[in-house]
């Protein structure tokens, strides 16, 4: 497949990249910062901001689908980098006729709010600043992506580690409990490009743990 990664220089969106070269996808990411990858024959690398339209059709045009990991570099500022990236991609997508889009999203978000049970409401109740601003930003994001006609998922991971790679995760619908849940990055992005192939969650919010 013709994957764009957005969101690829760390975290689950580098797994994502590292894991769909091995399985010999041809992978184009679009980071501000080049250097921070690494080169390699099958990887097309564009330079440019997610919120930028113009730089984001030049990595859109031709693909066959887009994988988006953006999240919060830092705890120390809050910014809506997600939602605000959301609504160049979705207009890109559209116009070059790229239907296939996977937002990793969280546990908590959108319709999931009270998955958790009193885990996460709880969070979005008294955490500072910014850990609001992140579940608010993750919401506006799906908001924008499930008004489209486009061919989405949203994944919905729990608490996040970087674990080894096992290989194996399990997913269910994201409206029921989650308990104190959590799965790899390494072991989330394997999900994310199954899904990728295999379009079983299409229009569909899983969530995703091991």
């Amino acid at each position: 497949m013709k994957l764009l990664v957005i969101g690829a220089t760390r975290g689950t969106g580098k797994h994502v990249v590292d894991q769909a070269l091995e399985r010999g996808h041809e992978v184009t990411v679009l980071v501000r910062d080049p250097a921070k990858l690494q080169a390699s024959p099958k990887l097309r690398v564009v330079q440019g901001d997610g919120r930028n339209l113009a730089d984001v059709e030049k990595a859109v045009q031709g693909q066959d689908a887009v994988i988006t990991c953006i999240g919060a570099s830092q705890l120390k500022t809050a910014e809506f980098l997600v939602s605000t990236s959301a609504r160049p991609l979705v207009e890109a997508m559209t116009k070059h006729g790229v239907k296939r889009l996977l937002l990793l999203s969280t546990a908590g978000a959108g319709d999931s709010a009270g998955m958790m049970k009193w885990v996460f409401p709880l969070i979005r109740l008294l955490a500072r600043p910014v850990y609001q601003t992140i579940f608010e930003d993750k919401d506006r994001a799906e908001a924008i992506i499930t008004a489209t006609g486009l061919d989405w998922t949203l994944v919905r991971p729990p608490r996040l580690t970087d674990a080894p790679r096992v290989g194996r995760y399990q997913t269910k619908p994201s409206q029921g409990g989650g308990g104190f849940a959590s799965i790899s990055r390494a072991d989330l992005a394997t999900f994310m490009l199954d899904e990728a192939e295999k379009g079983q969650w299409i229009r569909g919010a899983p969530f995703v743990w091991t």
